[in-house]
């Protein structure tokens, strides 16, 4: 059976050169590519995570906690959560929820973009996630 070796979400955005800097600035992804002039899709990667984001031609982008609450737009799995939230404390992100230890045995924090998503993080404390099979 074929491997996934990869993954990303896609978000959309109003300013996709905006939220690219975001990205780059505050969250430390760095650019794979991106395509059009000004840009219209972009993939970003930071470590093994990677994160595409496409421009919104219809209005401000659909955000998932407004389908239920507590939803975020996408989640990224970290081995220091708090080391994570430290660096972007002094990069002023806006966080949408604190660093918190979960009952379902994860301590997890989530920060919202400029266009509304909001992205979580989490380690797990049971160190499963991120383990090779």
């Amino acid at each position: 059976m074929a491997r996934v070796v990869a993954h990303s979400g896609v978000l959309t955005s109003v300013d996709v050169a905006g939220s690219v800097a975001f990205w780059i600035g505050k969250l430390g992804f760095s650019v794979v590519e991106t395509f059009g002039s000004p840009p219209e899709f972009a993939i970003l990667r930071r470590d093994c995570a990677y994160q595409m984001i496409g421009m919104a031609r219809s209005g401000p982008p659909m955000l998932r906690r407004d389908q239920r609450s507590g939803l975020m737009d996408a989640y990224f799995w970290v081995d220091d959560a708090q080391a994570l939230h430290d660096d972007l404390t002094r990069s002023a992100c806006t966080f949408a929820a604190p660093l918190e230890k979960q009952p379902y045995g994860v301590i997890e924090f989530m920060i919202e973009t400029p266009d509304g998503h909001h992205i979580a993080f989490g380690q797990d404390l049971q160190g499963e996630i991120g383990r090779e099979s």
